[in-house]
């Protein structure tokens, strides 16, 4: 995932739009068949990939790509557009099915957020480097809440803040654990949990 990467390069944002456009086609048949998680195969220039696709992935890369803007070119930013408004047709045809999805996902994340809290918490070995991966999890509940928005979000947030006051008591701060290259995209305020390390 473009934001986890082992070694800091360069945001390959062709890349992240085709696997956005992806995702985008496959929007209505995912919310349709019910799965959280999907096998799409995205058609590269070296051949086909899997992709696991899910309403927490695909808003990811939404936020990447929007707060990077400043960054794409005219005919990127025209991609976009383009995809954003295919995704915003999808999401309004089928919007019981998308707030059910999300629902499921946010919670989904948070049962393996709260796994790993217990990892932390039993000092189970490998925790520390495992850390900025399993945080993956709690970014992806947050671009779902907001996506959720309302009265829905409600629902789910008593449940999030448990999480987060779990992830307080076995952290402590640091400097951002992802790599430099999308710090931009996830500020301190809204992302903390992106600025800790576990005890």
């Amino acid at each position: 995932m473009v934001t986890v990467r082992e070694k800091q390069e360069e945001l390959d944002f062709d890349r992240i739009l085709l696997s956005v456009a992806t995702m985008a086609d496959a929007l209505e048949y995912y919310l349709i068949e019910g799965n959280i998680f999907r096998i799409v195969m995205v058609r590269r220039a070296e051949g086909l990939e899997r992709m696991t696709m899910s309403m927490g992935e695909l808003l990811t890369l939404i936020n990447t790509l929007q707060a990077m803007r400043f960054a794409l070119t005219a005919e990127q930013n025209r991609r976009l557009d383009k995809m954003l408004a295919s995704v915003k047709q999808s999401s309004a045809h089928l919007r019981a099915p998308l707030q059910e999805m999300i629902v499921r996902e946010i919670m989904s994340r948070l049962d393996r957020v709260n796994w790993f809290l217990h990892d932390c918490e039993n000092v189970k070995e490998g925790y520390h480097v495992a850390f900025p991966s399993e945080i993956r999890n709690r970014q992806r509940v947050e671009e779902l809440v907001k996506a959720l928005g309302g009265e829905k979000a409600e629902t789910v947030m008593e449940r999030v803040e448990r999480i987060d006051q779990r992830i307080r008591r076995v952290t402590h701060k640091s400097d951002f654990v992802w790599p430099l290259e999308v710090k931009a995209i996830y500020p301190e305020d809204s992302y903390w949990y992106l600025y800790a390390l576990p005890n």
